[in-house]
């Protein structure tokens, strides 16, 4: 994609933020769901950009893991999807371009181990 592609794409993203915020009194309704910044688990583990949290918390598609797998790692790793697995379209920027590329969350993913979620009130 190119930058004004992205960019365009990044709006409609914002769009949905703001619907969100409209019908919830001021705030974002998924961000709550989130206990822990969502991170790339698959060879190097990081925290999503900015733009990609946004791109989460826009989704419909919420889950208290916050590890998430790009389509090469299931590949690679010969791992199962569920069946109907979900994956959201997530940006990798590769020098001046960019790819939206299938990201699946590990709770979609049969032989991954699932995530504790952490309780906040140390209880």
């Amino acid at each position: 994609m190119t930058r004004a592609e992205i960019f365009e794409n990044r709006r409609d993203v914002g769009k949905k933020l703001c619907e969100q915020i409209r019908q919830n009194d001021g705030q974002m309704i998924n961000a709550k769901n989130f206990l822990e910044r969502p991170y790339y688990d698959g060879e190097k583990k990081y925290k999503f950009s900015t733009a990609n949290y946004l791109r989460l918390i826009s989704s419909e598609n919420i889950y208290s893991d916050p590890s998430w797998y790009k389509i090469d790692d299931v590949g690679k790793n010969n791992w199962t999807l569920k069946e109907n697995a979900k994956f959201e379209n997530l940006e990798e920027w590769q020098s001046e371009e960019c790819l939206l590329t299938k990201f699946y969350n590990a709770s979609e993913i049969l032989e991954v181990e699932k995530y504790p979620p952490k309780n906040n009130f140390g209880q």
